[in-house]
């Protein structure tokens, strides 16, 4: 009974953790040890055995091990010298890199391993992107090394692939957009308040001090236990780039959420609450990473904003403001665009661009959620949304309080100041 106990909650774990997280070894229990003051006595519980940890880890490997190929096994070392918590039999075949602990710095480096183990491979810095588990990736040098000539540097790139994860995705996700939303109307109020997520990061951080700079009341989607840690945390960002001010707080108020989650991660209670209240949405929170594919990002980047966007569809008018990024114009189309159109005395590509161009050829699965998004967006647009598309580019720094990161970019195509791009942040945002 209790290991049928042990394997149901093992493999429940596993659609809630990361693998590494997940226990090798469950020891039963008929009661938790309690302290006087009836917390856990951490210091009671039973600790395992050695014999009883690798005779655990054994069960687990000989699973996995014994079905596995050379290349697997060779990967697998490989793998295992960037990640410190596995030795080579203990990697899972079919959990991907990044799931694992991997980092896109070793995503640089094991390319060049697998090179020098076979030098007849070709292997671009994408296949682990592609190919993220340990299973996917060796059947893929098994067939580079097949004579039929599959090679990594002969495939070409797969747009049809990529239109499967992003491009063709956008007709699905559109069906989940609301049919059409009540025309804004504004009131001409000093006191309009905005709904802003990602108001942690380095960008958003300076979205909320301009808005409540400016009179206007946020409502800040933070993720966090409760809310008094939610207002912690946007006190400590702040302060570290010395943009705080205790006067906010009067105007500032915190909501706790998650971006992956239905609803924003907020309580139906919650989320018609912040409906009913706001007056805009600036929806600028989202995963930015450079090397996990479009599949991992989409609930974070891409379901957020279906989520922000039927927030608009709920309660009052309000106007959107999504903030992108220039990784939506990353590919030949765009740049091929810009350089002629910059050549012949123009200004880059147009604000009024459709961005059908990225429909292929985009690198990223960063870039590849943030065109899909504002496919999103655009179709809202047409049913009736006020809407506003921002492309922060290369931000890096705050010249009045000497911070520093990526705060300095463009607007479709156009490069403005920091004063200029926080004043027109502003206007067109904060209703």
């Amino acid at each position: 009974m209790f290991r049928t106990l042990t394997d149901n909650a093992r493999e429940q774990l596993k659609t809630k953790l990361p693998a590494y997280a997940v226990p090798t070894l469950f020891i039963p229990m008929i009661r938790l040890p309690l302290t006087p003051n009836g917390k856990v006595d951490k210091r009671a519980l039973p600790f395992p055995a050695k014999s009883e940890l690798l005779a655990a880890a054994a069960a687990t490997q000989a699973q996995d091990v014994s079905d596995r190929t050379e290349t697997e096994k060779t990967l697998a070392a490989i793998w295992a010298s960037h990640l410190g918590s596995y030795a080579p039999e203990s990697i899972p075949v079919d959990t991907p890199f990044f799931d694992l602990g991997g980092n896109s710095i070793a995503t640089v480096q094991i390319p060049s391993q697998i090179r020098k183990i076979w030098p007849d491979i070709n292997i671009p810095i994408s296949a682990i992107t592609r190919n993220p588990t340990l299973a996917q990736l060796a059947a893929d040098i098994d067939r580079s090394l097949d004579p039929v000539g599959l090679r990594f540097d002969s495939q070409k790139t797969d747009f049809a692939n990529q239109e499967e994860y992003y491009a063709n995705a956008v007709a699905d996700l559109q069906k989940q957009l609301p049919s059409t939303f009540e025309a804004f109307a504004s009131t001409g109020s000093e006191a309009s308040t905005v709904f802003l997520t990602g108001a942690t990061g380095f960008l958003g951080a300076y979205i909320l001090s301009d808005l409540l700079t400016f009179g206007a009341k946020v409502i800040a989607h933070v993720r966090a236990k409760d809310t008094k840690e939610a207002l912690e945390r946007l006190k400590q960002t702040c302060k570290a780039y010395g943009i705080w001010s205790d006067e906010w707080q009067s105007s500032l108020q915190c909501v706790i959420g998650d971006l992956e989650q239905p609803h924003l991660g907020m309580t139906p209670e919650v989320f018609q609450r912040v409906a009913d209240e706001t007056d805009a949405v600036i929806h600028n929170g989202a995963t930015v990473h450079w090397v996990k594919p479009f599949s991992s990002l989409k609930a974070a980047n891409v379901l957020s904003t279906i989520a922000a966007i039927k927030l608009c569809g709920t309660g009052k008018p309000k106007k959107l403001a999504f903030i992108s990024s220039t990784s939506a114009l990353d590919n030949d189309y765009y740049e091929e665009m810009s350089d002629l159109s910059l050549a012949s005395g123009g200004r880059g590509v147009s604000e009024s661009d459709d961005m059908q161009g990225g429909k292929q050829g985009l690198p990223t699965g960063y870039g590849q959620t943030k065109w899909v998004c504002e496919q999103l967006v655009f179709e809202a647009r047409r049913r009736g949304l006020s809407t506003m598309v921002l492309r922060a580019g290369y931000v890096l720094g705050a010249s009045n309080a000497g911070s520093m990161s990526k705060y300095v970019g463009n607007i479709g195509g156009r490069r403005l100041t920091l004063e200029q791009r926080r004043i027109r942040t502003i206007s067109l945002y904060a209703c």
